[in-house]
């Protein structure tokens, strides 16, 4: 592996833990908001940040291996959760 390659590689891991964690700030500063609105209880709270969470994994595991299965995945984690709550 040349060295060129492995700048790359940390390159796209580290944006790709940047932006996870991006999403991770957005889903954990809405939840006050979420839990006002929708009445949650602590569990369906936890149950719905969870999910969100969950949600955006197969995305960034699945994006490079065949993106039209990605959106597939994704919209099934998001179709259960608004099916479940």
């Amino acid at each position: 592996m040349t060295l060129k390659k492995v700048y790359l590689s940390t390159m796209i891991a580290a944006l790709g833990g940047l932006l996870f964690g991006f999403d991770t700030a957005v889903i954990s500063g809405t939840t006050d908001a979420l839990q006002k609105h929708f009445s949650l209880s602590e569990a369906m709270l936890g149950f719905t940040v969870a999910t969100a969470l969950i949600a955006t994994t197969p995305y960034t595991v699945h994006e490079k291996a065949s993106p039209p299965n990605c959106a597939l995945t994704h919209f099934w984690i998001i179709r259960a959760n608004g099916i479940v709550a």
